[in-house]
C-alpha cells in the first residue's frame, strides 16, 4: 500500500470524524451561535474530505472532473471555520450588525469562486499524471486562481492573528486553555492546508488534500 492510498483513506476518515464531531458539539447546545457555526464548519469539512476521497477513487477523466465540480463548494470549509473563530473569540466582526461585512467580503467571494470552478477551468483543471492517472491541478496562470489564493492566505493570516490575540488576552483558567487549543488547531489547519493547497501543487506534487 503506497502513501497515496493511505492518504485517500485518511480523507474518508476525516469526512466521518468531522461529521460526527460537528453533530456532537451541536447537540451539546443547539441554541449557541458558536456551536452552530462549528457544525457548519465541520459539515463543510466533511463534504470537502468526501469529495477529495471520491476524486482519488475515480479512474477516468470524466469521473475526476465530475467529482471536482461536485466538491467545488470546498471554499465554505474555510469561510465557516473563519466565521466560527470570530464567534468563538467574540470578535466584533461576529456581532449581528456586522454580518453584512462578512457576507460581502467573505461569503460572496467564496460563492463566486465555487461557481467559477463549476462552470470553467479557471481554478483547477484535470490533467493526466504518469503513474497516478488523472489528477486535478491549479490553473496557475489564471487570475481567478491567483485572487482565490491571495484571499484565502489573507483569511488564514487573520485567523491566526485573531486566535492568538484572543488567547494572550485571556486570564489564566479554562477559557484561556480553550483559546490556546483552538489557536493550535488554527495553526495545524493553516500549515497543512497551505502545504496541500499551495506548496505541493506549485512543486508539481499531486497527493490527496
Amino acid at each position: 500500500m503506497d502513501i497515496t492510498t493511505v492518504l485517500v483513506f485518511f480523507c474518508l476518515a476525516s469526512a466521518v470524524i468531522t461529521y460526527g464531531l460537528g453533530l456532537y458539539v451541536f447537540s451539546k447546545n443547539s441554541g449557541s451561535a458558536v456551536n452552530r457555526l462549528f457544525l457548519l464548519a465541520m459539515l463543510a469539512a466533511s463534504y470537502w474530505a468526501a469529495g477529495e476521497f471520491m476524486i482519488w477513487q475515480s479512474a477516468g477523466y470524466d469521473a475526476v472532473r465530475f467529482w471536482l465540480k461536485v466538491s467545488a463548494f470546498w471554499t465554505f470549509a474555510i469561510v465557516f471555520t473563519f466565521h466560527f473563530i470570530l464567534a468563538f473569540t467574540r470578535h466584533p466582526l461576529a456581532e449581528k450588525q456586522n454580518l453584512k461585512y462578512l457576507l460581502v467580503f467573505l461569503y460572496t467571494p467564496a460563492i463566486l469562486i465555487s461557481l467559477i470552478e463549476i462552470f470553467t477551468e479557471s481554478v483547477y483543471t484535470v490533467v493526466q499524471e504518469p503513474g497516478l492517472g488523472y489528477v486535478y491541478t491549479p490553473a496557475l496562470d489564471s487570475p481567478v486562481y491567483l485572487a482565490e489564493s491571495v484571499l484565502f492566505v489573507l483569511v488564514m493570516v487573520v485567523a491566526l492573528y485573531i486566535g492568538f490575540s484572543s488567547w494572550l488576552k485571556q486570564k489564566p483558567g479554562r477559557a484561556r486553555q480553550r483559546n490556546f487549543l483552538v489557536s493550535i488547531g488554527i495553526v495545524i489547519i493553516v500549515l497543512s492546508g497551505a502545504m496541500s493547497a499551495f506548496t505541493f501543487p506549485l512543486l508539481g506534487i499531486h497527493i490527496p488534500n
